[in-house]
């Protein structure tokens, strides 16, 4: 090599390690310089073949690609690094390389790996390097923090911190505050955030570290954003978004079109917010940052909701949901979660949005995030308000209050002020509601939203509507369907319609139906319940046009509305709850078709109406893995309400000591926590049960006939409705359909409590009575009357193997049919009864094919620990298996809760097409959900019961009450039978009212004798009923018993 070639290659190599130099100092202040750094350093490697400084170069080039966003480029040239420092047996680089990989692979999502390369560095760095075991801290803390564990976050930077002060280096110092920074703003300390934000960006702007500046930047958006100091946070989203474009930095660019995309949703300028959304994702595509995509599909879900697109916004949502489990990414799990309530709630899907919200709730606890914990209970507000239920509305809004104000959130409590104002519109406080949409109003201007603003106006023109002032009313209008139509928002004003329409319908003006139908056209998928309420006023306007056809059909979709949004509600206490809202307009509807003398049409609305949540739940699938985490914490709330209960109990006691009473639910902190613990149960049942509710669809006479005429014998069928002072009832032969109604006067009123009332007292009063005199006896008179009522005129029944079928309503569940008096006889001795919740659940039960189980259980429990003792039970048991060829006893200690659940879990218990329990049952008067029968060391309640997995073609419940269940509007039944049909029972023969131990033995043993005669269905039970009767035995001992379900088994 000659002098001149060896001058060349010193200057080279001089060179080279100038530009790595360089390359690693602008990487943070001008990473474009840096990255033409690297690629003159990787020239000259090549040119110099200069192994030992390749890994050199590899490790800057790879930094700076990181600082570019080319995270899989950057990954390539680390692992290339790391391989070649490997070889030349240089540990620390190893160890920095591992750290720099697992850098770029936080940023693309793959957090598993991120983690277990930080931690490898860091084991791996000696502790004489403490700048390098420092960096490891500090980003082991971001991702900690990331992935919402704070106190873990917290350790790793007080570590940095301790080793990284001593060595007085300024961009590190920042960059620790920086990171302080977002520790603070995970806990929603948002004021401490600003100002380690400011001290960080003072810094990195006296360093000249561009990057890192703007990166600071951007957090001090969301933090103003957060503070809803609007103004502020949009200055500094622009500036760093100018700065990133000014690098080239695809993905930071990303971050702050993101951050201006939310700002925008903020002040309602969606169109705007959309675009920053849509390129913030596609950066995030390009540079394939998951995480960060994952959020701005959330967002984009967002604006979809707001739009009015809900059905887009829900498959985001669940996009979002499934992106963000896969990445294992728990905080944008609760965020969507709770979004997805929010869609929920508005959707009417209560049950949904209550076990979404709550699970939210307890998360944001859990985090101490104060600011997401306030809009858990917004939105936990505004469930309750479409649920009608105040005590819940207040408790949420005022914890939602408390929370926003110790934050400041003067825009969101704004908001929620306008929510609140609705529920107290909704509930008649006209003045409140106008005070707090005032109030409200007034900082929605302050900060320039104008959808917002104008929402607020709707609301004020309902105000100006419900108090007679029609002309301020339409002057508030117009300016809201201008801001709605330029900002595309056909919901919000489809419910300004709504109110134009109510408005023109005061004056008396006939454009009110048009404007009606626009508003009913648009709500009618999105919102059924709002466009029902439409729909009932135009059957008003119809009516007054003497149309009644026109009419009638009207209230018809607005039944049928009703029923949609129940469907979307499979649970029996929220579904009522919608249905008790509508109650006057299906009873409206029925009068109406009887008056047209149209009784099949009558009658499908009122099936429609009964028992939709029980049909949704028999008709469902169940899932093949029940256990997800929704319902997982959703049992751990029943778990932790129940245990507070049992200490609320404790507590009770201690405050009356020398008064040794069981306390009851009548303390404060007991009501509550039971209602709590009740619609907890019920939502467990919903979700926890492994069954998907299927669809409901509407009643069919001709098919429900088609189907009952495959029955072995004669039938006819008796239907009610029973609401409030008026019995409207359907006598459906396969001939066809008679209606009759009965306007009760207060003797009616008075027959039907005392016959159909639980209580044993009651019971022992109409029915213990000898048969000879009892039709003669003074309480028979009131049964009399009953009998009067419920059969229509023209009812014979034709023959006593004949089925009569029974469908009650409202008080008439607990009415022995069998008893009432027909001919001077029981009404069981000329038909055979059969009782079921409705013709359309008794079509659903006839499809299911018979069970092809052999084997018969039989449980008894004579002795009990808190009950009375039932010394027959046991021997009640064995007799039902002595009658039996292939039978199994359970008695006491060998029938555990336990043992049943595991031989559920097991597919044993689809070996029995018979199941016999002898035991004490008991019904819940609150809501049905505790109902429940006595084990050997516990209780199986009907949460439990309707999990079971059963093939029977009956179940005998020969328990006190065991057909008593909580019924709410709509004719929801919750109790023990309706489990056992969901659980996969055909079949149940249940007891009304407690019958004595020998008694129900005596009974039973005549009923097994009958089957074994080859009478069964409901033929073996009214041949035991009739058996008693003839032999002198009183009814209120065999008029207890109702077959339940399908006439077969």
């Amino acid at each position: 090599m000659t002098e001149m070639e060896r001058s060349e290659v010193t200057s080279s190599t001089a060179e080279l390690v100038t530009l790595v130099d360089m390359a690693a100092h602008l990487v943070e202040r001008a990473p474009q310089q840096a990255w033409q750094c690297v690629e003159r350093a990787r020239y000259l490697v090549n040119v110099l073949n200069a192994s030992d400084a390749q890994a050199q170069v590899a490790r800057v080039a790879g930094v700076c690609l990181t600082t570019l966003g080319r995270f899989e480029d950057a990954k390539q040239s680390l692992i290339a690094a790391a391989t070649t420092f490997t070889i030349y047996h240089q540990p620390l680089q190893v160890a920095c390389c591992t750290r720099d990989i697992a850098v770029a692979d936080y940023f693309l999502g793959n957090y598993p790996a991120a983690k277990a390369g930080m931690w490898a560095a860091l084991t791996t760095i000696p502790c004489e390097q403490p700048l390098e075991r420092g960096r490891c801290l500090r980003w082991m803390a971001v991702m900690a923090n990331f992935l919402q564990k704070p106190q873990e976050a917290e350790t790793y930077i007080s570590e940095a911190e301790a080793l990284l002060e001593p060595l007085d280096l300024a961009n590190e110092s920042a960059a620790c505050i920086f990171v302080r920074g977002l520790l603070a703003f995970q806990y929603s300390a948002y004021a401490l955030a600003f100002q380690l934000f400011t001290d960080a960006a003072t810094r990195f702007e006296t360093l000249g570290e561009e990057i890192s500046l703007g990166r600071v930047w951007c957090e001090m958006g969301y933090t103003l954003r957060n503070q809803e100091k609007i103004d502020k946070a949009v200055v500094v989203a622009k500036q760093a978004l100018r700065l990133f474009q000014r690098h080239g930095l695809t993905h930071r660019i990303g971050m702050a079109n993101e951050l201006l995309g939310t700002i925008a949703l903020l002040q309602n300028r969606f169109k705007e917010a959309y675009t920053y959304i849509e390129v913030a994702y596609r950066a995030y595509q390009a540079t394939r940052m998951q995480a960060w995509a994952v959020e701005t599909i959330i967002v984009r879900a967002n604006l979809d909701y707001y739009l009015g697109t809900w059905s887009v916004s829900e498959a985001g949502y669940q996009q979002a949901l499934y992106d963000a489990r896969t990445l294992g990414l728990s905080y944008l799990v609760f965020l969507t979660e709770a979004n997805m309530g929010m869609l929920a709630c508005n959707q009417g899907r209560f049950d949904e949005a209550l076990v979404r919200l709550q699970n939210a709730l307890e998360k944001a606890q859990a985090l101490g995030r104060v600011g997401d914990m306030g809009h858990c209970h917004r939105q936990l507000a505004r469930c309750y308000m479409g649920l009608h239920q105040s005590r819940q509305v207040h408790q949420h809004y005022m914890a939602m209050v408390e929370l926003l104000q110790r934050m400041d959130m003067k825009l969101t409590l704004a908001r929620a002020q306008a929510e609140y104002a609705q529920w107290c519109l909704e509930t008649g406080e006209y003045r409140q509601a106008g005070e707090l949409l005032d109030a409200a109003r007034a900082v929605l201007v302050a900060y320039n939203a104008p959808v917002f603003i104008v929402d607020c106006d709707r609301q004020r023109a309902e105000v100006a509507l419900k108090q007679g002032d029609w002309e301020q009313a339409q002057e508030l209008i117009e300016p809201c369907r201008k801001v709605y139509v330029e900002e595309g928002l056909p919901l919000a004003l489809a419910r300004l319609q709504r109110i134009e329409g109510a408005v023109l319908q005061q004056r008396g003006q006939r454009a009110a139906a048009e404007v009606y139908q626009r508003a009913y056209a648009v709500l009618a998928g999105p919102l059924p319940l709002e466009a029902a309420l439409i729909a009932v006023e135009l059957a008003t306007l119809t009516r007054a046009e003497h149309d009644a056809l026109g009419a009638l059909g009207w209230l018809r979709r607005a039944v049928q509305l009703m029923q949609q949004a129940r469907n979307r509600v499979p649970t029996e206490q929220l579904a009522g709850q919608l249905a008790q809202q509508f109650a006057p307009t299906l009873l409206t509807a029925l009068h109406l078709a009887y008056e047209l003398q149209t009784p099949a049409e009558a009658l499908a609305m009122a099936e429609d109406a009964r028992a939709q949540v029980t049909r949704a739940w028999l008709d469902g699938q169940r899932r093949a893995q029940p256990s997800d985490p929704q319902t997982q914490q959703l049992a751990g709330r029943c778990y932790t309400l129940r245990k507070a209960i049992e200490q609320a109990q404790q507590a009770a006691l201690a405050t009356i000591p020398e008064q040794p009473v069981t306390p009851t639910i009548s303390h404060p902190p007991l009501v509550q926590l039971y209602e709590e613990y009740d619609q907890a149960l019920a939502l467990w049942r919903r979700f926890g049960s492994g069954v998907v509710p299927g669809g409901v669809t509407p009643f069919d006479w001709e098919a429900c006939r088609m189907e009952l005429a495959q029955l072995p014998v004669g039938w006819q069928a008796l239907v009610y409705w029973l609401q409030d002072d008026w019995l409207i009832g359907w006598h459906c032969t396969p001939s066809g359909i008679e209606s009759w109604r009965h306007h009760l006067q207060p003797a009616d009123q008075f027959a039907l409590e005392l016959c159909c009332d639980p209580a044993p007292y009651p019971r022992q009063r109409v029915y213990d009575h000898d048969p000879q005199t009892w039709y003669t006896s003074g309480p028979a008179q009131h049964l009399a009357r009953v009998a009067a009522l419920v059969l229509p005129p023209r009812f014979r029944p034709t023959h006593p193997v004949d089925l009569l079928i029974i469908v009650p309503a409202g008080q008439l569940h607990t009415l022995p049919f069998a008893a009432l008096p027909w001919q001077g006889r029981p009404l069981m001795m000329a038909a055979t009864l059969l009782t079921v919740p409705s013709l359309h659940l008794l079509a659903q039960l006839l499809q299911r094919s018979p069970s092809q189980a052999e084997q018969v259980l039989a449980v008894g429990i004579s002795q009990h620990r808190n009950r009375p003792q039932l010394s027959e039970a046991g021997k009640e048991a064995r007799m039902v298996a002595a009658a039996h060829d292939q039978a199994e006893v359970w008695c006491d200690d060998d029938a555990t809760p336990d043992r049943l659940r595991q031989a559920s879990a097991a597919g044993d218990l689809l070996r029995f097409r018979l199941l016999h329990f002898a035991t004490h049952a008991w019904s819940d008067a609150r809501y049905g959900t505790q109902a429940g029968i006595a084990l050997a060391d516990g209780d199986v309640l009907l949460v439990d019961i309707a999990q079971l997995h059963l093939d029977a073609d009956v179940l005998v419940l020969a328990a006190c009450e065991s057909g008593v269940a909580t019924r709410y509007e709509g004719e929801e039944q919750v109790g023990l039978a309706l489990g056992a049909l969901q659980a996969g029972a055909r079949a149940l023969v249940v007891s009304l009212w407690v019958v004595g131990d020998e008694r129900s033995l005596q009974l039973m043993e005549w009923f097994y004798a009958l089957r074994q005669e080859g009478r069964e269905g409901p033929w073996s039970l009214v041949t035991m009923q009739r058996a008693a009767w003839e032999r002198g035995i009183s009814a209120f001992g065999w008029a207890a018993y109702t077959w339940l379900g399908t006439p077969r088994g």
